[in-house]
């Protein structure tokens, strides 16, 4: 017989109410593609809630997908200092720099080569989270030889 998944409930922070479905919609958003409203939205909204985990998460992910990449990189900086055992805060970390590097094709593979630590990292807080093995395989997208079988094991 099956054995049911752990479950955990856990209360949202304030800055939920306003910045949950922008957060979702960042999530999906092409790197890159800038909505000027939106951004200044979510600005806005992150700044009425200073030091709020989740406010600056969801801002930080706005700067790297559509806004000013090196203040998303200091916010990390920040939540990494603060939370430097957090999967998701590594996770973000590490995406975040894949973002820069999309948004930064100049100097692409420093930002992959600069992803792949706090990638592996976040992997050993949760092996069974496909997202950190699947951004740590794309940041190995730069390198001679990519995808070596290694790679193809870890997509598939």
């Amino acid at each position: 017989s099956l054995t049911p998944p752990e479950m955990a409930i856990t209360a949202l922070p304030k800055s939920a109410e306003a910045l949950f479905l922008d957060n979702l919609r960042l999530i999906m958003a092409p790197t890159g593609q800038v909505d000027a409203e939106f951004l200044a939205d979510v600005r806005a909204k992150a700044a009425r809630y200073p030091e709020d985990a989740f406010a600056e998460m969801t801002l930080a992910r706005a700067e790297f997908v559509m806004g000013d990449v090196a203040a998303g990189e200091a916010i990390m900086t920040r939540r990494l200092a603060a939370t430097p055992e957090d999967k998701e805060t590594l996770l973000l970390a590490g995406t975040g720099r894949l973002m820069a590097g999309i948004r930064d094709e100049a100097n692409r593979t420093s930002h992959y080569r600069e992803a792949r630590a706090i990638l592996a990292k976040a992997y050993r807080k949760d092996e069974r989270d496909f997202r950190s093995l699947f951004a740590y395989a794309w940041s190995r997208s730069v390198e001679p030889g990519y995808p070596s079988e290694n790679d193809v094991n870890v997509l598939l």
